[in-house]
């Protein structure tokens, strides 16, 4: 296993760019809502309503581009399946969802408005429609609300907590990558 904390963020970039070259299909139980699908003018919103500083504004749209291009190499010749949780606006208001900024170490919580995210969730099907190899499932089982899981399908798994401070997990044990394929998400 290894594990990437802030300080290992070089190498955990250098890992996903090494990754997105192999061939398999990914899938992911996320916890929020895949950076990669929205738009350079709902993000640039999101991060005015939560008073982002012009700097971290510009290290958080690098970070959402260069997930952008990832994502299409990825979908290149492979697929990609994403869990993503539909919540109602009274879950939303208990648990109010924040912008998945783990893979840069973002110490601050980024919130959406309930109709940003509502926004956000229309970007992911359009994607969906426009992209052939990239699936979205909307899920009502939310049992993780701080945590991601990843899997690059027979090769990894990843876990990721994603609130300061942000660690990832990326466990190569077949049996344990088995275990979290295969895991179904208690509601």
């Amino acid at each position: 296993m290894e594990i990437y904390r802030s300080d290992l963020e070089n190498a955990f970039n250098t890992f996903l760019s090494g990754d997105a070259e192999e061939r398999g299909t990914r899938r992911s139980i996320l916890s929020s809502l895949p950076l990669y699908t929205i738009t350079d003018d709902l993000l640039k919103t999101i991060l005015e309503k939560n008073h982002i500083s012009d700097a971290d504004e510009k290290k958080i749209t690098k970070h959402m581009k260069s997930l952008k291009t990832l994502t299409e190499k990825i979908l290149e010749n492979n697929t990609i399946i994403d869990e993503v949780p539909s919540l109602s606006a009274d879950e939303f208001e208990k648990y109010p969802m924040t912008l998945s900024l783990s893979g840069i170490f973002f110490e601050k919580d980024v919130f959406y408005t309930y109709e940003d995210y509502l926004k956000h969730c229309n970007l992911i099907q359009t994607y969906a429609d426009n992209h052939p190899n990239y699936t979205v499932e909307f899920s009502e089982a939310h049992t993780f609300r701080n945590i991601q899981i990843m899997m690059h399908e027979g090769k990894w798994a990843m876990v990721s907590k994603g609130k300061a401070p942000a660690i990832h997990f990326v466990i190569r044990h077949p049996k344990l990558c088995s275990a979290i394929e295969h895991f179904i998400p208690l509601v």
